[in-house]
């Protein structure tokens, strides 16, 4: 569709009757001037537009190259679409996310299942011959058997209460299961404990 328009001049300003504008031909432009009687009282009316129909313009579609790289499909036809690198496949990323999950969670509860082992174990080992140079001392002809020790970490880190669960066997044959509770601690992949209290009747 196409539209005529004025052409370039000197035309009354739309905004301001007492001054000129002028028309560029396509736009009013910012010059403008004192009104002169001869100025025509109106701009010349653009004439009704004139619809000009537009042959349809065929555009040739570019041939698609094969890429070199790229396996067509059996029997011809299209290209087979690339498959994405390994690293983003879901196959791949699932176990890699797992696997990444524990290990965060082994470092997290990791050292802490670790130490309360090992200050277990080194009770168990210790706890065992000092308990017994007690009883001689105190109570001759008695023995005593560690049974279990449960060690929790406190507040600060690798600090632990423990109790240790103790089997008496006195000279008659009559037994009695005592308690004992501690405090331990480890570092340096070393662990020490010292008894917290006395020994006392087992009511567990």
């Amino acid at each position: 569709m196409t539209q005529a328009l004025p052409p370039a001049g000197w035309y009354p300003d739309p905004q301001d009757a007492t001054h000129q504008r002028y028309w560029d031909g396509t736009a009013w432009t910012g010059h403008t001037a004192p009104a002169t009687p001869t100025a025509p009282a109106q701009p010349p009316q653009p004439t009704p537009p004139v619809t000009v129909p537009t042959p349809p313009v065929a555009v040739p579609t570019p041939p698609t190259a094969t890429p070199a790289w790229s396996p067509m499909t059996p029997g011809g036809g299209l290209p087979a679409a690339a498959k994405p690198a390994w690293y983003k496949r879901k196959a791949f990323l699932i176990p890699v996310g797992i696997l990444v999950g524990l290990i965060v969670i082994g470092a997290l509860v990791g050292p802490r299942s670790d130490h309360s082992s090992a200050i277990e174990k080194s009770i168990r080992d210790d706890g065992q011959h000092q308990l017994q140079a007690y009883l001689d001392q105190n109570q001759p002809g008695s023995q005593g058997k560690i049974t279990a020790v449960d060690c929790v970490e406190t507040g600060d880190t690798q600090t632990y209460n423990c109790q240790i669960h103790l089997t008496l066997t006195r000279p008659d044959g009559t037994q009695e299961k005592l308690f004992l509770a501690a405090t331990g601690s480890c570092s340096n992949h070393e662990c020490l404990w010292r008894p917290s209290g006395t020994i006392q009747p087992d009511s567990g």
